[in-house]
């Protein structure tokens, strides 16, 4: 699992009140395919579920399994977003989690992933 960006909320961000987080899903170097919970499983079936280690001030990672979309360039990516404080008002991010992997049978792998989302306030 690669943190592909991280963007706050501003007037030079994509979208202005809110934050991004993009995520590529690199299923094979994650040792999906010798998961011994998951097998003979396509790869559209498999949710990931981003376990929060940290406090998730912004509610930035959801409670649920979340499938990866397939984009043009072939690679498989998630992106969250949420609303995001004026510049000035924000609080930096330092949110550390956990990925596991759950199949369509509701079978749950051990950690196969873990990481942080950092990034800093916009100060005006």
């Amino acid at each position: 699992m690669n943190l592909v960006e991280v963007s706050r909320g501003g007037p030079d961000a994509p979208c202005g009140d809110a934050g991004i987080a993009i995520f590529e899903v690199l299923y094979t170097e994650q040792g999906i395919d010798d998961l011994d919970l998951i097998t003979d499983i396509a790869l559209s079936d498999i949710g990931i579920y981003f376990l929060p280690k940290s406090e998730d001030v912004y509610g930035i990672l959801p409670n649920i399994p979340i499938k990866a979309n397939q984009a043009n360039d072939g690679r498989y990516y998630i992106s969250f977003a949420w609303v995001d404080h004026q510049p000035g008002s924000q609080l930096d991010i330092s949110l550390n989690y956990d990925i596991q992997f759950i199949s369509n049978q509701l079978n749950l792998s051990g950690v196969r992933s873990s990481g942080t989302i950092e990034a800093k306030s916009i100060k005006q």
